[in-house]
Formats: structure tokens, sequence, C-alpha cells
């Protein structure tokens, strides 16, 4: 059995993990939509207003992350390629600290990096063809002022800043 967490929409206001034990991720996927499994009490806000059924929207093997021994095949994986850069198959499993997320890039080696706030715009614009990538925030290595940075929503595409104490996802890129 593998561990995987399902992130799902609950409203177009809601999203709501689930963490499950299953042999697939489609078996994972299929225990959470029949109800039998309760969600992890990880609740996300969004801004936008609406309503949906719940609907299932990723699935991912869940990797123990330890800035100091990180598992670096299971984040760069098969690189997708796009203009001059490249870009890790997965993100790192969990969200992180703007600090964390500039370190965490680094320890990939050989130029891995997070990307600046043009390069993760380019990134959401083509999330289908990348693949992998959560409905949530993702951190750029763009820094507006000393305590914040910009981040980008793969929800709705908006762009804004937070404080860089606050934890949002990243993927790795890295020019060739």
């Amino acid at each position: 059995m593998k561990k995987f967490t399902i992130t799902g929409v609950r409203t177009l206001e809601e999203y709501v993990t689930y963490t499950v034990e299953a042999e697939t991720a489609e078996e994972a996927i299929e225990l959470v939509e029949s109800g039998e499994i309760e969600d992890n009490d990880d609740h996300y806000q969004s801004e936008t207003s609406g309503g949906n059924d719940f609907s299932v929207t990723k699935a991912e093997e869940i990797y123990e992350i330890d800035l100091e021994k990180l598992v670096l095949k299971d984040i760069i994986g098969t690189p997708f390629k796009i203009e001059n850069l490249e870009v890790a198959q997965y993100d790192f499993p969990e969200e992180m600290t703007w600090e964390d997320a500039l370190d965490a890039c680094n320890k990939l080696g050989e130029g891995w990096r997070v990307p600046n706030r043009d390069e993760l715009n380019t990134l959401y614009q083509i999330m289908d063809k990348i693949g992998g990538c959560a409905k949530y925030s993702y951190w750029s290595s763009t820094e507006n002022g000393n305590y914040r940075a910009w981040f980008q929503s793969f929800y709705d595409g908006s762009q804004d800043y937070y404080g860089k104490n606050y934890s949002n996802y990243v993927r790795a890129i890295r020019a060739f």
C-alpha cells in the first residue's frame, strides 16, 4: 500500500485534502469519492465565490521532506522543457516558507531554483502541459521588500505578495 494525498474542490471557495492508503492513485480517488474517507481538516479558502459539488483534482504520493536529505529524483523526475527552461516534473510535496523554498530548490543542485514572477506566470499558462500542479499558490523568487515575496494562484492565475513566513507550493526550474 502507498500513501496518497488527494486534494479536491468542495466548492469554488474551499479546497480540502485527504490522506489515503491505496495501491494506486485511481483507487485512492475512488475511496475519496465514495465518501468512505474523512478529510484531514486541512481546508483552504479561496477568494472566489460560487459553488460546485466536490470533485477530486489531484493525487500524488506523499514524500517526507527533510531539507538536508531530499530525494531529488522524486522532485526533478523527467523535466519539462519550455524555451530555455527546464521545469521539474513534480512540486515539492509540502507547502513551505519562501526561505525554505529557496533552500530546497538550491539543494536540488545544478542551477535549480524558484521561478521569478514572470516565469511562474508562464508555468501557470501552460500548467495543463506540465501536469501535476496543485490548485493552490506557488512562490516566485521575486521579492516585494524585505519581508514579502510574490506568489501566483494556480486556481485563478492571480498574483499577489505574502509575508515570506507564509507557506506556498514550489515548482523548481533551471535554465539550460
